[in-house]
């Protein structure tokens, strides 16, 4: 049965701003929270997206209560629910404290699960469904495994006498099956057999572009547009005097890898100039192109040229290289002077300067003139204080064979902070000049050491420590927090320091505050793993490198089959295998770090057109000294290779980062994957938003009785008055308002019209809305409110 109450509040000051009909939807929220501890069987009802409606069914086991609702952590884990009155509703939140942590790893063909403790130890013996279906751990993988699932799903996992729950989207783009069609159309059979439709499309689209007045020509165009050539370039010099000659070999492939055997032109390219065609050249050889031809006076010095090989009728450029014509000198010397970046008052300044010939050896004659000069000034501690633009100069011999020391005597300085620039010229007895600069800040302050915290990495354990001004580690209290794997929640720990304690991979961050200072590590990219190997012509041999033990689980991909999976948790995993597969093959490592799915992968192409190249050639060549080289070249099968056109040649290091020859770029057929199955991400339920109407009952346990906008829905039946005194020196003290208001089941009804004495004095359909609250006359005053609601005013 409806309870209807009247509920009239009643003021002495005319005009005093009472709250409208609206009262009901002000925010009233209380900070008092009752806390109840659920099962995990009636959390997962509530996690569910087809979960049953919030009641108080739920809320039977009291355990807490607070005054600040997202500061309060349990002392056991578990499935908690937090009640507080929100306006007309009773607030419930749920929240999840378990210490179990899983992650779906990033494997498109299988549903492959770790999961970890709070300690980071990867668990063995977890309960896993899915769906309510159970996911059986491999030990072979180390993996809770569903091989090729592929739907969304509801996750539940049970460890340790806890239970958390995950719930699981597959991201996937394209279903199987049509990725099997998609891979059917690219095939040699898969291209023929779609050419009908296509060709009947394009005729299509031909002959509507012909009727609508456009270009047919562009539908009907079929087949590889575009053919990229293959090979290389090579000159005898990369930079050119007056009367030299350039020497050019190239060899040039087309798009199918086989040498090219057609004549081509040899175009040298100047800048501002016209083009100049400088010969026909025919392959002394398939694919080998050799031409050489004197620098004339018509070129210009200091420009770039760049050569050209290109066919008839092609307009782009089958292989290019480029030179520089300049009258150069190659220096015969190189200097260094090398410096600190920073210096403070009280620190030795060295400096060290040396010279190497051509050869590499130390220059055995030459000197080096210092200049310092202040560029920069930051403080000054002196009220009188003149810096010169000059600080210090000074002049020495180089010593021969070894390095030359120079120390900055300290004196030098003002009492300031500065920016200070070094410049050396450097003199040898060929009259050559170099000269180098380096740039040191001085700080006039002497050192300080601060004390400190620190966080840091020892192969599997994380270390911490706080550090005094002596260096020494000191015994103090201190916080640890951890950022969990979603980036917002956190853990909080009292530890003394110095502490040491495994790595969990599936925490994001730690931080450590103490004594007023914070050190942080973030795990993001310091996993370390990575996978190095080589493919012979009989076998596959690669090396994981695990240096902190993290659990990896490994797949060995034959083309698109798998042809072995197995388990890593030691430092590293040496694999080799015989194998005589023409296929593309690859390893993937699957594994958490850091909160998130980590995978690496390295392929392993079948090189059978690969060549070994071997030199032999001595360590050392003078100037001027003919030598002989040996070259060697074997196949994929480690066999002498025949038929092998070879451009070799040697180049000055006086050139510096200049070369003669740039590598081709060589592409090699990619590894079909496998069919995608999943491609999933994971959330972590650990709450959720609950809601249900506010009772009496309610509104006794959490205290409300203390608020205005509660006692107005549950003090008393009928019609209930609440007085509020006004100030009774005011001109209106004497005069009686009233705010009138109806509620229903504790529910605040609208109030549409409200009549005294007959006369409308409210109405919710002006536009205008005035303070709602209304004079009372003196004597018995009629008072008609809400649908039809009639009451009687007694005077004040």
């Amino acid at each position: 049965m409806f309870s209807v109450r009247y509920f009239i509040i009643l003021v002495g000051m005319f005009g005093f701003a009472m709250p409208s009909p609206a009262f009901g939807q002000q925010s009233s929220d209380s900070v008092f929270t009752l806390i109840f501890r659920i099962s995990a069987q009636e959390a997962e009802t509530l996690y569910k997206p087809e979960n049953p409606a919030f009641s108080d069914t739920f809320l039977h086991t009291l355990t807490d209560s607070t005054m600040l609702p997202d500061k309060w952590r349990p002392s056991i884990p578990g499935h908690y629910v937090l009640v507080h009155a929100k306006g007309e509703q009773l607030a419930g939140e749920l929240r999840s404290f378990v210490p179990i942590y899983a992650q779906v790893l990033e494997d498109y063909q299988n549903l492959s699960i770790q999961i970890f403790d709070a300690s980071g130890r990867a668990l063995s013996d977890a309960q896993v469904w899915i769906n309510d279906r159970p996911v059986p751990f491999d030990s072979a993988l180390g993996l809770y495994q569903l091989r090729q699932y592929k739907k969304d799903g509801f996750l539940k996992i049970t460890a340790n006498g806890d239970t958390i729950f995950y719930s699981v989207d597959n991201n996937r783009e394209y279903s199987p099956l049509r990725q099997r069609w998609q891979r059917f159309k690219s095939s040699k059979i898969g291209r023929w057999g779609v050419l009908p439709g296509i060709v009947g499309i394009r005729l299509y689209q031909a002959t509507k572009a012909l009727i609508r007045g456009g270009n047919p020509k562009y539908y009907l165009r079929f087949g590889r547009r575009n053919k990229p050539f293959g090979g290389y370039m090579a000159l005898n010099k990369p930079r050119y005097l007056p009367g030299d000659t350039v020497k050019m070999k190239a060899y040039i492939t087309n798009h199918r890898h086989k040498p090219y055997r057609k004549p081509l032109d040899l175009v040298l390219y100047s800048p501002r100039k016209p083009t100049t065609v400088l010969a026909r050249l025919t392959p002394q050889s398939p694919g080998n192109y050799v031409y050489e031809f004197p620098i004339g006076d018509s070129l210009k010095l200091d420009e770039y040229y760049a050569l050209r090989l290109s066919a008839d009728g092609r307009k782009g450029i089958l292989m290019d290289g480029q030179f520089k014509y300049e009258d150069y000198q190659l220096d015969e010397a190189t200097y260094e002077l090398s410096a600190p970046s920073s210096c403070r008052k009280g620190e030795k300044l060295q400096l060290e300067a040396w010279g190497k010939d051509r050869n590499g050896v130390f220059i055995a004659d030459g000197e080096v003139q210092l200049t310092m000069l202040t560029t920069d000034i930051s403080a000054i501690f002196d009220t009188l204080l003149r810096v010169p633009d000059t600080l210090w100069t000074y002049q020495t011999d180089l010593r021969p064979g070894e390095k030359t020391t120079i120390i900055v005597p300290d004196s030098i300085f003002p009492a300031a902070s500065l920016q200070t620039q070094i410049n050396a010229l450097f003199r040898n007895s060929n009259g050559e000049l170099h000269s180098k600069s380096v740039s040191i800040q001085y700080t006039k302050q002497e050192y300080q050491p601060a004390p400190y915290a620190s966080l840091w990495l020892d192969g599997q354990e994380v270390n911490a420590a706080y550090f005094n001004t002596a260096g020494k580690s000191d015994t103090l209290p201190a916080k640890l927090i951890i950022l969990l794997p979603d980036g917002k929640e956190t853990l909080e720990q009292n530890v003394t320091l110095p502490f040491r304690f495994p790595v969990n991979p599936a925490y994001r961050r730690y931080d450590i505050y103490v004594n007023g200072t914070q050190a942080g590590l973030n795990l993001w990219g310091k996993s370390s793993i990575y996978i190095a190997g080589h493919r012979k012509a009989d076998s596959l041999i690669w090396t994981l490198y695990n240096p902190l033990r993290i659990p990896v689980a490994y797949t060995v991909w034959d083309g698109k089959t798998v042809w072995e999976s197995g388990f890593c948790q030691e430092d590293s995993l040496e694999w080799a295998r015989p194998t005589a597969s023409a296929h593309t093959m690859a390893v993937q490592c699957h594994y958490t770090w850091a909160g998130e799915p980590q995978m690496i992968e390295k392929t392993f192409p079948r090189y059978d057109q690969l060549l070994s190249i071997k030199l032999e050639q001595p360590d050392l060549v003078a100037p001027g000294e003919t030598v002989q080289l040996k070259i060697e070249a074997k196949d994929f099968y480690n066999k002498p290779a025949n038929g092998v056109q070879l451009a070799a040649g040697g180049i000055n290091a006086q050139f510096d980062e200049w070369g003669n020859y740039e590598d081709p770029q060589i592409s090699f057929r990619k590894r079909k994957n496998a069919i995608i199955y999943g491609d999933f991400n994971t959330k972590r339920l650990k709450s959720r938003s609950l809601q249900q109407a506010l009772t009496p009952a309610w509104y006794r346990k959490l205290r409300r009785d203390s608020l205005l906008y509660y006692r107005v829905r549950y003090e008393g039946d009928g019609v209930y008055m609440e007085y509020i005194p006004a100030p009774v020196d005011t001109f209106y003290g004497r005069m009686a308002q009233f705010a009138p208001y109806l509620v229903k089941n504790g529910q605040l009804q609208s109030v549409y019209l409200i009549y005294i004495n007959r006369k409308l004095v409210y109405s919710t359909e002006v536009d205008v809305c005035p303070n709602y609250s209304f004079p009372g006359l003196t004597g018995k005053t009629p008072l008609l409110s809400g649908p039809a609601m009639p009451s009687t005013l007694s005077p004040m």
